[in-house]
């Protein structure tokens, strides 16, 4: 490739990273961003230990930021929610588990009449009920179900985010980072003494 070539192409590789990034931080509200952050926090880390820094090492920084701006943000607009919303949920939660009883499914008419419940199950439902319905329940689920959301968000946009760092990078440098050393060339060739 001459050097006019790869010029264009690291200039081509910085601008559309450049460019998918600012994309993807607009539907993303900026959590997108992160993901070059925990990059370059994680080739910091790798630099001040003496170690040379990986892409899979790059690439779980950038993600685990991610995901961890999401727990974040996603902390910051429960807390904005009045706290009379969640106790309708809750509420209607429990209206509708006690709809699905009172008027169950074909599918589950028919279990019923293969295997008919116990005489202990009006016991065990009631307890049950009596655990699922209390705040705690549903907060800790809530909680639960919104860092698994947030995994996953980290994984996928955090994924996007590295890769268009790594071409950002690509056209900083003229090569990929984090991969092998490039070949010293000028260095004087040692003879070999058996």
């Amino acid at each position: 490739m001459t050097t006019r070539a790869a010029g264009a192409a690291r200039a081509l590789a910085a601008i559309t990273g450049l460019g998918l990034l600012a994309l993807a931080a607009t539907p993303t509200l900026g959590v997108a961003l992160a993901a070059p952050a925990g990059m370059i926090t994680v080739i910091g880390v790798h630099r001040l230990r003496g170690r040379r820094w990986t892409r899979v090492g790059s690439w779980l920084g950038a993600v685990v930021a991610t995901a961890l701006v999401a727990v974040i943000f996603l902390g910051w607009a429960m807390r904005r929610v009045p706290a009379s919303t969640f106790e309708r949920a809750r509420q209607q939660a429990a209206i509708d588990r006690q709809r699905r009883r009172s008027h169950p499914s074909r599918a589950q008419r028919v279990i019923q009449r293969i295997a008919p419940p116990s005489p202990a199950a009006p016991v065990i439902q009631a307890r049950t009920d009596s655990l699922v319905n209390t705040p705690g329940f549903f907060w800790g689920v809530t909680i639960v179900a919104g860092i698994i959301g947030c995994g996953f968000f980290g994984t996928i946009v955090g994924s996007f985010g590295w890769a268009c760092a790594m071409l950002v990078a690509f056209g900083a440098l003229g090569r990929w980072p984090g991969g092998p050393a490039p070949p010293v060339r000028d260095a004087p060739s040692l003879p070999v003494t058996g």
